[in-house]
């Protein structure tokens, strides 16, 4: 565990603050889905709403704000791009969303997004990653009070 705790460490030194491309006056959701597609993307397209969807949920679930769960799911996809691994933003969003049936207090998104990009980068799966970072949460969620 030690070793975990380590490399999400490091990740947070080697990759500082993470920022959406380009200043816009469209909503946080929009522009996830423009940058997590190789075509035009509607306003008023399904996944505009599942982004939406998934910022809502996540910045419930988390300390973190919208603004700063897409600005890091943003800067995972293009670490991990950088690895050669190509994963949509809308995978991992709905990956990292799926580890909680509970809440469990001031969980941090970053952090979680730190592990699952460490284990990409290691060669496993998304899903694989996904499947650890829910055995991870399973011993704390079981110490919190409903």
């Amino acid at each position: 565990m030690n070793r975990c705790l380590l490399l999400i460490v490091l990740f947070f030194i080697a990759f500082p603050a993470a920022q959406l491309p380009a200043q816009s006056n469209d909503a946080l959701e929009y522009q996830l889905a423009q940058l997590d597609s190789d075509k035009y993307v509607a306003k008023d397209d399904l996944v505009v709403f599942r982004f939406k969807s998934l910022l809502d949920q996540l910045s419930q679930t988390f300390v973190d704000d919208k603004e700063q769960i897409a600005h890091a799911t943003y800067k995972v996809k293009t670490i991990l791009e950088q690895h050669g691994i190509k994963e949509s933003m809308l995978n991992m969003m709905e990956g990292i969303n799926s580890v909680f049936y509970m809440k469990i207090k001031n969980q941090n998104y970053n952090e979680y997004l730190a592990a699952y990009t460490t284990l990409r980068i290691k060669g496993i799966s998304h899903q694989d990653s996904i499947k650890g970072l829910q055995d991870i949460i399973k011993p704390i969620s079981l110490n919190q009070e409903p």
